[in-house]
């Protein structure tokens, strides 16, 4: 039986993508970075980034991230048929390609800043944004792994298989 390695002399960056469209992909997040520095002490820095709607962020993103409050408290039939429009890859894609490209250049600016030895996406419209990062942060035979943290308790949304990830965590 081996024994652990001791921490690091300074805890190792681990950015957690969230999105404050309600309550629950940030409070999953915050609870893995609470399980991180409970159980390995000192080792580990989770960095937790917005890039819908926190600093840094497209003033476009922060827009659409803020309607999601009201619109579920007002308006719930038309968030679910926002949700039922865009639960297909080719919208999906069309999103990515479009609206949800202004999350790029938070990511990037962290994941370059920061150096982190992971990435995880607790929020499906960041997946793209966290694909690419992860893909341009270390070119040629460097690996920034990539995870994906589902926190829907249904039916899966298209936009949670969208991007890759090389663990998808599933509850």
């Amino acid at each position: 039986m081996t024994e652990p390695s001791p921490a690091p002399s300074s805890p190792v960056p681990v950015l957690f993508l969230v999105a404050d469209t309600g309550g629950g992909h940030r409070a999953a997040a915050q609870a893995v970075a609470g399980c991180l520095r409970q159980a390995w002490p000192g080792r580990f820095e989770p960095v937790l980034l917005d890039p819908l709607a926190g600093p840094g962020s497209a003033w476009l993103l922060r827009c659409v991230a803020r309607l999601y409050g009201p619109v579920i408290r007002h308006v719930p039939w038309l968030w679910g048929a926002a949700y039922r429009v865009t639960n297909s890859r080719p919208v999906m894609t069309m999103l990515d390609r479009t609206l949800l490209r202004l999350a790029d250049r938070p990511v990037a600016r962290a994941v370059t800043a920061l150096a982190p030895a992971l990435v995880v996406s607790f929020h499906p419209l960041v997946n793209g944004a966290a694909t690419r990062a992860a893909e341009d942060a270390r070119p040629g035979p460097g690996w920034l792994p990539l995870f994906t943290v589902v926190t829907d308790l249904g039916r899966v949304h298209a936009a949670w298989r969208h991007g890759r990830a090389d663990w998808l965590v599933v509850p």
